[in-house]
């Protein structure tokens, strides 16, 4: 249950980027100066490298929880 949510969130934070990115590129197309250049590289670029280490520590995080749960099962 717990990584299915997990997963969920991940799917929502990873969509939620990919938004982001379409309409930053958009905004791009008519705001192309220095300025722009310089919200990219102190906020638009670390936030991407920031979301993919939180989706990569999601997946392991979700791999650590379904091993512990295998290990809690009842065995026959």
């Amino acid at each position: 249950m717990r990584s299915l949510s997990l997963h969920s969130s991940a799917i929502r934070l990873k969509s939620a980027m990919k938004t982001l990115r379409l309409k930053w590129d958009q905004t791009r197309e008519s705001w192309d100066d220095q300025v722009s250049q310089e919200f990219e590289e102190q906020h638009i670029l670390p936030l991407e490298t920031q979301v993919q280490a939180v989706l990569i520590g999601i997946d392991e995080l979700g791999e650590v929880l379904r091993q512990a749960l295998q290990e809690c099962e009842p065995r026959p």
